[in-house]
């Protein structure tokens, strides 16, 4: 059982005020602060997507990305849209897309489904840049850090979407 044995603090017990917080240049009580462009409704009206990327189920992160039976069963990078969006942005399953910020930029293929919510698109990490077209969703996330820990900001990160032409080479691979 997670903290059976007292929490990682000075106390070793949970602290409400945590004075290790508020050394490190914290509030001492804990609070949310809102993502930066997750909710910036001007920034919404040019980038509509907030991109969730999530870990891929063949691949632990880029762990066994080079791996060709992997690769096989993970089938290739794609984008989850909600249907409601899809059919707004002209997009259909199995459409090549490009997933695009001012950072960077991955192709994808689409696929459709309520799994993830109107105004959401979800991918999956793992895929190895030169494996594919040469990037991934790395490419349009924010290279600062978040505000408590100094991780990545992969979560808080819009984007746009938009059809591609399609390719001869492409896989047909049910996107729906």
């Amino acid at each position: 059982m997670p903290f059976a044995n007292g929490f990682p603090t000075p106390s070793g017990k949970l602290e409400f005020i945590s004075e290790t917080a508020r050394t490190d240049g914290f509030d001492a009580v804990a609070g949310y602060i809102p993502a930066t462009e997750t909710h910036d409704s001007q920034l919404a009206q040019s980038l509509p997507f907030v991109l969730l990327s999530v870990a891929n189920h063949f691949f632990l992160n880029t762990i066994f990305g080079n791996k060709p039976a992997l690769r096989r069963r993970a089938g290739p990078p794609y984008v989850v849209l909600h249907p409601k969006d899809a059919a707004a942005s002209g997009i259909a399953a199995g459409d090549r897309v490009e997933v695009a910020n001012s950072r960077g930029a991955f192709d994808a293929l689409a696929r459709i489904d309520d799994v993830v919510r109107p105004g959401v698109a979800m991918t999956t990490k793992g895929h190895w840049p030169k494996l594919t077209d040469g990037s991934g969703p790395n490419a349009t996330v924010d290279e600062r850090d978040a505000d408590m820990g100094g991780g990545a900001v992969f979560h808080d990160n819009r984007v746009r979407i938009t059809p591609l032409p399609p390719r001869g080479d492409d896989s047909s691979e049910d996107c729906g």
